[in-house]
């Protein structure tokens, strides 16, 4: 993990010394994708910019960290992580062993962080989904970076990202089971539509692209509501009221349908988002599950934004010096 990125990126002054990049086929690097799944956690911990080991070295040895459930058995500095993902960022091909991964990943996180805060609040939550967003965050500037960084290229780079949600939209436009890769898509790709945005649903909106984006959305948020009941949090307001039942979102016991369900229909995908609003989300209040699931997001958001910024910097002056462990 620490070798191989020195061994295909050689800097200039070793390029002048004969010394050739080392070829890495797909097939290669599709493997080097698998090894970064089966560590998730400790990808994860290192592309982590918002804790205390974020200027250490890589070494093995115990690991602090701030997010519960991670335990890493190693540490690997921001800058070791970044390099050893680029290398299999090349393609969606690639890179979906370790989108595995790190679904498997979140799912885990996000239920230990959620018992850690007993429905109380958000802060374990918070923390998770803070380093999962930084972990997003270096994935996407990775993309880039290897698949290229011209202006004309980002329109298509989104289209590639937005396109590769299609595999878990059947053809009848409903999402299946969020597990796995699909999770970790829907948790990172179209991170900028929650719930609480999305005030209309009609037939042509779902129709388009960027709607199958706003319906991973609402899966990926019906997904955290799973999560914080769980972890304790309780509805104020019934997601059985009678505001919300034409077409009903609850099954006969009163239990919250699962997503698939209802996403038949915008209608029920409207009183999902109604439900969420009626329980706070849109106020200020984080101990509610509608404003719980809200700022989630926008914790989320932030770390993978500020991940992409820094990353695309990052590159900006290791191209400048030729240094490639050069970051700040």
């Amino acid at each position: 993990m620490r070798a191989l990125p020195d061994l295909a990126n050689p800097s200039a002054a070793e390029r002048q010394q004969g010394i050739r990049a080392l070829n890495l086929d797909d097939a290669t690097r599709k493997h080097l994708a698998e090894i970064a799944g089966a560590y998730a956690t400790e990808i994860t911990e290192g592309a982590n910019l918002g804790d205390a080991n974020r200027t250490q070295g890589s070494a093995f040895g115990p690991v602090k960290t701030v997010v519960p459930g991670l335990n890493p058995t190693f540490r690997l500095s921001p800058e070791d992580t970044y390099a050893f993902v680029k290398l299999f960022a090349n393609s969606p091909a690639t890179i979906a062993p370790f989108e595995e991964g790190m679904g498997k990943l979140t799912d885990r996180l996000m239920a230990a962080a959620a018992k850690a805060d007993g429905g109380r609040g958000v802060e374990h939550l918070e923390r998770a989904m803070k380093a999962l967003g930084y972990t997003a965050g270096m994935q996407f500037a990775a993309e880039r970076a290897v698949q290229g960084l011209l202006d004309e290229r980002d329109k298509e780079f989104r289209e590639q990202q937005l396109a590769k949600l299609g595999f878990f939209i059947n053809v009848a436009g409903v999402p299946v089971a969020l597990q796995g890769q699909p999770l970790w898509i829907a948790a990172t790709t179209i991170a900028g539509s929650m719930l609480s945005d999305l005030t209309e649903v009609d037939k042509t909106r779902l129709d388009a692209l960027d709607d199958k984006t706003r319906l991973a959305a609402l899966a990926r948020g019906r997904w955290l509501v799973d999560v914080l009941t769980a972890g304790g949090f309780e509805p104020q307001v019934s997601a059985a009221d009678e505001r919300f039942n034409t077409p009903p979102i609850v099954d006969e016991n009163g239990k919250l349908l699962p997503f698939e369900k209802i996403a038949q229909s915008k209608e029920g995908l409207r009183n999902l988002n109604n439900w969420l609003i009626a329980n706070g989300s849109g106020l200020t209040d984080k101990s509610r599950i509608g404003e719980a699931t809200k700022q989630l997001d926008v914790m989320f958001r932030g770390a993978k934004d500020a991940a992409e910024d820094e990353w695309k910097r990052f590159d900006e002056l290791s191209r400048a010096e030729d240094n490639p462990s050069r970051r700040g």
